[in-house]
């Protein structure tokens, strides 16, 4: 029976277009499945995955040969209806082998001898071949105690060179002591406490030029309008408004300085306490008396911190412990004095008093426990000898003081 051909349906890049596929699949074939896919690491080349029940197999689609596109031969498919006698010809590419790339096997679990795994064998076949055997792994096993009472006697009985620290400092991370940034500027041949630290040295001569107006109209504020974080550093300010010439220069300069450590006590204090402080028509200022000290504390202080507070800069660990080192020397500043009161700076402070302790011998300071003051550190090396953490670390157990390890801060 003759059939008339009503359409001839030419390859179409749009389209999903018919693929012949050769190879061997021994499923039936109403259980695969065939998807046309692209392979990247190939160009984009056309693939068929075929999935029978647990097989993949895989073949590429055969681009038209350049033979058969001279000769222009094609290959179509013809569909014939037979109730209308007409024949549509549709045209194919081929796919000539499918190759499988997958297997649905369960993994065999391995059993692995472990060290009690083999103790339990040996318990159970107690031969005298086992019983050398249990005898070498008491004797590889390892007593890291005794290794870490070896390595505390090595560091005790000797130093590092000079040319071994400097090599060892190099291969450490740029990661430094908060109280190695404070020692930096300590005077190593200071007598006593009032000339351990310098105020310029701390925050800075050009900064403390630039307070003058600030510490004139702090000086012309009502005593009863005066509001600091600190009870401390309030009596200061007030002594000097009560003394004979406020705006002296050694009573305005120390003035500054109370200024500046009262932004220091608002960076001790907890985030869920910490009131906005405003200024004019800022409320992010660092201090309520002057915006002089925002740009300053930001740069010293505060660090980058990413994540959920991305581009800001916030008040971490290193602020917070920076903050009491360096308001601990602008306290012995201010006392000018060879022995000053651990109560009187530690007043109005949110932190603990072994912690104001701590970190008071940490710049240079020894407390007295009878008097409850503290006074120069004789024993304190100098700011070379302290930047090395070995030296530190064997200084603080010659002091009697437990080892707390280095802390380690971000990036800033």
């Amino acid at each position: 029976m003759s059939a008339k051909i009503s359409e001839i349906v030419a390859l179409d890049a749009g389209e999903g277009n018919p693929v012949i596929v050769r190879g061997h699949v021994p499923q039936p074939t109403n259980e695969c499945h065939a998807v046309r896919a692209k392979d990247l690491a190939k160009e984009g080349a056309e693939m068929i995955l075929v999935g029978c029940n647990s097989n993949l197999y895989r073949g590429y689609v055969q681009p038209e040969s350049r033979v058969a596109v001279e000769q222009q031969q094609h290959t179509y498919i013809a569909l014939h209806n037979r109730v209308t006698g007409k024949m549509r010809m549709v045209e194919v590419e081929s796919c000539p082998q499918l190759t499988n790339v997958c297997h649905d096997e369960r993994p065999t679990t391995e059993q692995t001898f472990d060290v009690d795994n083999v103790r339990k064998l040996l318990q159970k076949y107690n031969t005298k071949t086992s019983q050398r055997l249990h005898r070498r792994i008491q004797r590889e096993k390892v007593d890291f105690s005794v290794m870490e009472d070896r390595l505390q006697q090595t560091m005790s009985e000797c130093a590092p060179t000079p040319v071994a620290a400097s090599s060892e400092t190099a291969q450490q991370p740029a990661e430094t002591l908060v109280q190695d940034e404070i020692r930096v500027k300590m005077n190593p041949q200071s007598r006593s406490l009032r000339d351990l630290f310098v105020a310029e040295d701390l925050i800075g001569s050009r900064l403390l030029k630039s307070l003058d107006e600030t510490a004139k109209r702090v000086v012309q504020t009502p005593p009863d309008e005066l509001a600091m974080a600190s009870v401390y550093l309030e009596n200061r300010v007030k002594a000097v408004m009560q003394s004979k010439e406020p705006t002296s220069e050694s009573n305005l300069r120390t003035v500054k300085i109370c200024l500046y450590m009262d932004v220091l006590v608002r960076l001790l204090t907890k985030q869920k306490n910490r009131k906005p402080v405003k200024v004019g028509n800022r409320s992010d200022s660092m201090s309520p008396f002057t915006p002089l000290f925002d740009a300053p504390i930001r740069r010293e202080f505060m660090q980058f911190c990413s994540g959920q507070s991305l581009g800001k800069d916030r008040a971490t660990k290193y602020t917070r412990d920076k903050a009491l080192l360096t308001y601990l020397a602008l306290a012995f500043v201010l006392e000018e004095s060879d022995e000053v009161q651990v109560s009187v700076i530690h007043r109005s402070l949110q932190v603990s008093k072994e912690e104001v302790i701590t970190f008071g011998r940490a710049i240079g300071a020894t407390y007295n426990n009878r008097l409850d003051t503290f006074v120069k550190d004789w024993k304190m090396k100098t700011t070379q000898e302290s930047n090395d953490p070995l030296l530190a670390n064997m200084q603080a157990v010659a002091d009697g003081q437990r080892s707390k390890g280095k802390r380690s801060y971000g990036k800033r």
